[in-house]
């Protein structure tokens, strides 16, 4: 009889989901943990890691002969985040965020993947549903060890009453298995050396809500927002390798980063992120320091189209007072926001800007500099009002400008730097 145990799992996060409450069935509560071992299930040369989730009965006291003082419940089963086009795997988790809703059913787990074979450090986010984790746990068969074949495949025997795994319920309490105690020596030992089962928990969609190319996701926390129209989003925020936090929002069906800031300047890696929702804050650290910083600072929106466009689902114009705030900051019947679609239509015409005159050298470089505070626009320069190229050597466009280098007499004009977005399709 072969064993299976876990071989160097690194364990990223656990907690707890109230599945007693409103149960019909006198179910307990669970205690769900999420990892990343070195795979048993695969014959390859090299150690593989796969990504996984437990699931522990919290009263959970161990077994009478087998199982005694250690869990008599674990049960794992491995988490799938793959890029759909390719089905390229992200197969090392890196961290989870549990989004309760009123009722536990409709809980949602976000998690970070990254891939042990990216040379480019991409990475991925997946959301796993409870009914998704549920299934699997409850109806899904188990794995074994064929010695025939020396390798693992799909247990074929029936499974052992009650079934492994199973918490504590009305129907075995009527059983008389009143504490995992009373559980009979034929489900323990068939736990014991079958703690893994053969399917696999997928995310909703079967796809990653958001995979983002030359960045490492190491932390994430996820708040639901209530927005002035009283439709909810889910803002994502994600912290980086290099210090940096990300806000995502997913929009028409499409997931868009909102915004980007460089919270550590020194690159150090977010190792923590914590978000208060009452307060508005989050707390952010590093090996090396610790940080708290707003979910969103509006008024680095200027204008009512800026607060608009920049559909942040936290920010809206106040018309009263004519800035862009936190529509959590005060009560107000002037709000002007479109978060879905970005409509700044009932926003005043903006004012145009202002030109300024540089003077150039010959034969030297010069940056034009343009700061737009969407994170959705494309910007495009114009000179005496001819679109740029953007595939021409001469002129190197970047976040905040443009750079012209080898200045020439055939380089002055007007350069006009436009934000361009769409907004209802148009």
């Amino acid at each position: 009889m072969c064993q299976l145990t876990s071989l160097d799992p690194n364990f990223v996060y656990v907690d707890v989901v109230r599945e007693s409450e409103d149960s019909p069935e006198g179910d307990e509560d669970k205690i769900y943990l999420f990892f990343s071992e070195v795979a048993i299930e695969y014959n390859f040369k090299s150690e593989v890691l796969i990504s996984r989730v437990a699931r522990v009965c919290k009263g959970d006291k161990g077994g009478q002969r087998i199982l005694q003082r250690k869990w008599s419940s674990f049960v794992k089963a491995g988490l799938e985040c793959n890029f759909p086009k390719s089905n390229y795997p992200f197969n090392v988790i890196q961290d989870v965020f549990l989004l309760r809703a009123p009722k536990w059913r409709d809980n949602i787990f976000y998690a970070t993947f990254t891939s042990q074979w990216s040379l480019q450090n991409n990475s991925a986010v997946c959301t796993f549903t409870m009914a998704a984790i549920q299934k699997v746990f409850n109806e899904g068969n188990f794995k074994t060890f064929d010695i025939i074949h020396h390798k693992m495949m799909e247990s074929i025997k029936p499974n052992p009453v009650p079934r492994p795994g199973t918490c504590i319920n009305n129907n075995l309490t009527k059983s008389g298995y009143k504490t995992s105690l009373d559980l009979p020596d034929q489900t323990l030992l068939f736990l014991q050396t079958h703690p893994l089962l053969n399917d696999v928990v997928m995310p909703k969609d079967n796809q990653p809500v958001l995979v983002k190319q030359a960045t490492i996701y190491t932390q994430i926390v996820v708040h639901r927002v209530t927005a002035t129209d009283q439709k909810q989003y889910n803002v994502i925020f994600l912290g980086t390798d290099k210090g940096y936090l990300h806000k995502a929002l997913s929009i028409t069906g499409k997931m868009f980063i909102v915004e980007e800031v460089q919270i550590f300047p020194s690159e150090e890696p977010v190792k923590n992120l914590q978000i208060s929702p009452t307060r508005g804050q989050l707390y952010i650290s590093s090996p090396s320091q610790v940080v708290q910083v707003p979910v969103a600072v509006c008024s680095q929106h200027k204008t009512c189209w800026d607060c608009v466009l920049a559909r942040d689902p936290y920010c809206a114009w106040d018309t009263m007072s004519r800035q862009c705030l936190n529509i959590a900051s005060k009560d107000s019947k002037g709000w002007i926001q479109n978060v879905e679609n970005g409509d700044a239509s009932e926003c005043p015409s903006p004012r145009r800007a202002s030109l300024q005159y540089q003077v150039i050298i010959l034969k030297h470089s010069d940056f034009l500099k343009c700061h737009s505070t969407s994170n959705l626009a494309q910007k495009e320069w114009l000179l005496n009002g001819e679109k740029l190229p953007t595939d021409n050597s001469k002129y190197i466009h970047i976040k905040d400008g443009l750079l012209i280098l080898n200045l020439s007499r055939n380089d002055k004009g007007q350069y006009d730097c436009q934000a361009v977005e769409m907004t209802n399709g148009k």
